[in-house]
């Protein structure tokens, strides 16, 4: 709802009717047509000279990936040591390798994204 308000007092020139029906695919495209995790953020431009909208989506740079130790896995202790964090996937296509402290081997060790 706040995106909706928030469209309303950009097109203050225009009617009730026509921010209904954006208010209406806002809620469908955010609903990403049954999709989980839709992480897309949406744009809505009105062309005067043609008197019509345009709504556009846009795709998100950043996603979420999962760490997982690699000294742990080795070892052969009960458990696992992973941890979740965000990458660009536009900079960095490679997968992340980050020092992350372990709490079951009591030390920092290498952790590497999972797919």
């Amino acid at each position: 709802m706040g995106e909706i308000k928030a469209s309303k007092m950009y097109l203050s020139g225009i009617l009730l009717e026509e921010i209904e029906i954006i208010s209406f695919f806002i809620d469908i495209f955010s609903k990403g047509f049954g999709k989980k995790n839709n992480s897309s953020t949406f744009a809505i431009r009105f062309e005067q000279r043609r008197n019509q909208f345009t709504i556009m989506a846009k795709k998100g740079n950043r996603i979420q990936v999962i760490l997982e130790c690699t000294e742990h896995k080795e070892s052969g202790l009960p458990g696992m040591s992973r941890y979740i964090t965000t990458k660009n996937r536009k900079n960095t296509t490679a997968r992340i390798e980050l020092k992350k402290y372990n709490p079951v081997l009591k030390k920092v060790t290498l952790h590497k994204e999972i797919k």
